[in-house]
């Protein structure tokens, strides 16, 4: 380190301590005229990669270059690739009324199901059918055709195992209990058969243990607790349903108070209910082809709002982790609510093909987010290590506020996700970050156990506040991404970087816990104060781009690409076959930190390199040829200077 071989820079060092300026004239590399490299024969100019791929694009296994952002695996059902390639849903351009619902690749809004003809619409009518009817008059009820039982519960007592249970048009004011045997409730439709609860159990519609394969089709469920809840079966499917209006508690509940719940949601509508749409408190469920929105605080619950929340088992101290809650979410579409969009704690979740938007910030102010995923919380006592995991693929998230996809101390794959406009929320200094990866400390723990390891792959993140992808204390690779126009803060007009790589901060900063970060193939385009910045962290940034990077409201910074020791933790970075241009200040920059750099080109900015001690730490440039600057071309040896610029803060 520290030495700089004279094929690659000319080194300016205006420090006193340094001595003047040196200028070293690079040496032509052989057969290929300079700046090019020779790599297996060919040329290869700098700023582009060893396998011929333009920076900011990544080789695919065919040999091809594939732009960053665009998926390599195509679009998900209901997605359309866009002109400058990220995948985006097809949906209608306003939102649906109250009742109606469209999933991806629909774009025209509808009822949750049609309701048919006659009587009995659509009601696959069979052998054995019980048959429900509240407008019938006779005292002389059989669960016939002709003489229906007039309550749902009268038609599910009546009812064989397994027996389809048909229900006509009405209002249906009672309970119903469903345990013990599983039954078909199957309604002509949600807009004309009305469950409502009248509050003398926890649900509206409870499914109990002993009812594995119970189906609920077509039915609109309301509660002044809960809509629906299932404990202890299985398989239990609700299909074409409109769950809406709950009271006091939730939309639809799974818990394990009487043995874990499996659940199937599909073609649903949850809607407008209080404190959270879907909870899983212990189970495991599958939403499909459904709409989740507009759920909003309750009055146990004054600052929640959330669509669907997905734990262990637990209590108001204590989480039982002796088994994982999962969910798996597809062609769903969760928007409009009031605090979270979905949130997965010490569980399993995979994500494909949906939108979550339009997420509210908390009523206090506090933090919101589309998606947030995480281990064991400080809020439990939970046995350790207790970690939450996902897949999330094709999915838009967009008009969220506070953070778009948040992670701690978990495990996650990210690819073809687009997260955009994520808006800044009312407190905490107007946050309203497209990604965050962080690991989870708690005052007594803090070690790299905790750390989250995430996999970001064909991501765009666009339109952010503060920060495009921020990094704490945890190990990720990204590839084939784009970060591009994240904006400064709203309330003081601070930050707005694109990548941001840092060790765990709070109260306090852990050097003890640094990020670190993998890149291949990204664009960092349009951002302000940093365009990539790592902060007391180490990373290797390979065949990326960094360009436009603007200074702050005051006119601080500007670097594109910059290391920097921190809170007694020194940086380190490679800088590999990459393409740094339009930085307002630095191209390139280190303070106190360790860089090496390599058939990189540095363009069109304030300063090519700059090197600066940060905190009684001396910066080190490591040269490894093939480095090249210049505007408006690459074509002369790089500068490195030290005009005592201001270092990045955390």
């Amino acid at each position: 380190m520290g030495s700089f071989p004279s094929a690659a820079f000319a080194l300016s060092l205006t420090l006193a301590a340094c001595g003047g300026d040196e200028d070293v004239s690079p040496i032509a590399p052989g057969p290929c005229a300079p700046p090019a490299r020779i790599v297996d024969g060919a040329c290869i100019e700098p700023g582009v990669q060893d396998n011929g791929c333009a920076a900011g694009t990544l080789a695919l296994d065919d040999g091809s270059c594939i732009a960053a952002g665009v998926p390599t695996g195509g679009c998900p059902d209901g997605f359309e690739a866009t002109a400058d390639g990220p995948c985006l849903p097809i949906l209608p351009v306003e939102r649906c009324a109250y009742g109606q619902m469209a999933i991806p690749g629909e774009t025209t809004c509808r009822p949750v199901m049609p309701c048919g003809q006659g009587r009995w619409g659509d009601i696959p009518v069979e052998d054995g059918t019980t048959f429900v009817d509240g407008s019938y008059t006779s005292n002389d009820s059989d669960g016939s055709e002709a003489k229906p039982w007039t309550t749902i519960q009268q038609g599910f007592t009546a009812a064989l195992p397994g027996g389809l249970v048909a229900v006509a048009a009405g209002t249906y004011v009672e309970d119903l209990l469903i345990m013990d045997k599983p039954v078909r409730v199957w309604g002509v439709c949600p807009d004309l058969v009305h469950f409502r609860g009248v509050g003398d159990s926890t649900a509206a519609l409870m499914v109990g243990s002993g009812a594995d394969g119970t189906q609920i089709v077509g039915l609109s469920l309301e509660g002044p607790m809960a809509s629906a809840a299932v404990t202890g079966s299985q398989d239990v499917v609700f299909d074409r349903v409109w769950i809406r209006d709950s009271g006091t508690l939730r939309g639809l509940a799974l818990f394990d108070q009487l043995g874990v719940a499996t659940v199937g949601v599909r073609d649903s509508l949850v809607e407008r209910n209080n404190d959270v749409g879907i909870y899983v408190g212990g189970g495991h469920i599958t939403i499909e082809r459904s709409v989740v929105r507009d759920t909003q605080p309750g009055p146990n619950a004054p600052l929640n709002g959330r669509g669907i929340v997905v734990q262990p088992s637990c209590d108001t101290s204590t989480c039982d982790v002796s088994y994982r809650s999962s969910v798996h979410i597809s062609a769903t579409v969760i928007e409009g609510n009031a605090e979270q969009g979905l949130t997965v704690s010490t569980a399993d979740l995979t994500l494909v093909g949906s939108v979550i938007r339009d997420t509210a910030t908390r009523i206090d102010g506090g933090a919101g987010g589309g998606v947030t995923l995480f281990g064991c919380d400080d809020e439990h006592t939970c046995p350790m290590p207790t970690r939450a995991s996902a897949t999330i693929s094709g999915v838009l998230l967009e008009r969220n506020h506070s953070t778009g996809l948040r992670f701690s101390a978990a495990d996650v794959v990210v690819d073809g996700v687009v997260v955009r406009d994520t808006q800044a929320e009312v407190g905490n200094l107007n946050i309203g970050r497209g990604v965050s990866v962080h690991m989870a400390c708690s005052p007594l723990v803090c070690d790299l156990s905790r750390a989250s390891n995430v996999e970001l792959r064909s991501l765009l993140v666009e339109d952010s506040f503060d920060l495009g992808v921020f990094i704490m204390g945890s190990q990720v690779t990204i590839e084939g991404s784009v970060i591009r126009r994240t904006k400064p803060r709203p309330e003081d007009n601070q930050d707005g970087r694109g990548l941001s790589v840092q060790m765990y901060c709070d109260d306090l900063c852990d050097p003890t816990t640094p990020s670190q970060v993998t890149v291949q193939g990204l664009l960092v385009d349009d951002n302000y104060d940093f365009g990539v910045v790592f902060l007391g962290s180490a990373g290797v940034v390979s065949g990326s781009v960094v360009r436009n990077t603007h200074p702050q409201a005051d006119g601080l910074f500007g670097d594109g690409f910059a290391v920097s020791m921190t809170d007694g933790a020194r940086g380190s970075a490679v800088l590999h076959g990459s393409y740094v241009a339009d930085s307002a200040r630095a191209g390139v920059a280190n303070f106190g930190a360790d860089l090496a750099l390599n058939h990189t080109a540095i363009v069109c900015s304030g300063f090519d390199l700059t090197g600066a001690a940060h905190n009684d730490s001396q910066h080190a440039f490591d040269d490894q040829g093939g480095n090249f600057c210049g505007c408006p071309s690459p074509d002369s040896a790089c500068k490195a200077i030290s005009p005592n610029l201001e270092p990045p803060t955390l």
